[in-house]
């Protein structure tokens, strides 16, 4: 069964029949921003993004120790990575929403906005 990250309201990841909260983590934090993108992201700008104020080789390192904090999640097993790039191909309610939006499905788009993106995060 595939992966699905709520990210309206109170962020969570729901693996089958389990559900597991996302709370104020820097991991946490860097899986809701791979899930919220879905692309391939490189590895320098996720490093700059949650590191600004780090060298880019400390950065980088961070990210790397990160990445694989959260690789052993049960639920982060589709993590994919290579040297320079990441991604965390899941399904999730915002895609969701702009798929709605753009096929014109106003109703449906404004079901899944459930509360505001990450709203207790």
């Amino acid at each position: 069964m595939p992966v699905g990250v709520r990210l309206f309201g109170s962020p969570a990841v729901a693996d089958g029949a389990r559900q597991h909260e996302l709370g104020h983590t820097l991991d946490d934090a860097l899986l809701c921003y791979l899930a919220l993108d879905g692309r391939w992201l490189p590895r320098s700008v996720l490093a700059g993004r949650f590191w600004p104020d780090s060298d880019e080789r400390s950065a980088r390192a961070n990210l790397r120790w990160r990445l694989h904090r959260v690789r052993n999640r049960p639920y982060a097993r589709d993590l994919e990575t290579t040297r320079d790039h990441v991604r965390w191909p899941v399904e999730t309610d915002v895609a969701r929403f702009w798929q709605a939006h753009a096929a014109g499905e106003r109703a449906r788009a404004l079901e899944l906005v459930s509360a505001p993106l990450l709203g207790d995060a």
